[in-house]
């Protein structure tokens, strides 16, 4: 987990978890409303990306988010090819549970 600070304020944060031995979720990224616009959210990624073991990440953003999120590499998932059951879980609860849309991206390193 990784919180972001502007002028010793806490603005923003992010994480990643495990979800296999070789691959983890990226999630979590939140930047408070008042700090939005300045690319913290996009450091916030960037840090993660670099600072991470696995071979493959997850992502389940809001499909509005999509593209953000293309642009560090992420891609659509392959429908046809098998995922962790925790993301397939995850995938699954937040279709359900949140009124925006999601979609499902994986980036390999």
């Amino acid at each position: 987990m990784i919180v972001a600070e502007i002028d010793g304020v806490k603005v923003g944060l992010g994480r990643i978890t495990q979800v296999e031995n070789d691959a983890g979720e990226l999630g979590g990224i939140f930047v408070l409303p008042e700090f939005r616009g300045r690319a913290v959210a996009a450091h916030l990624v960037e840090f993660l990306l670099k600072n991470n073991e696995y071979s493959t990440l997850f992502c389940i953003p809001f499909t509005h988010l999509e593209m953000f999120y293309r642009r560090f590499g992420f891609l659509s998932v392959d429908s046809t090819k098998p995922i962790p059951k925790k993301i397939a879980q995850k995938m699954n609860w937040c279709a359900n549970t949140y009124e925006s849309p999601v979609v499902l991206l994986s980036r390999s390193s």
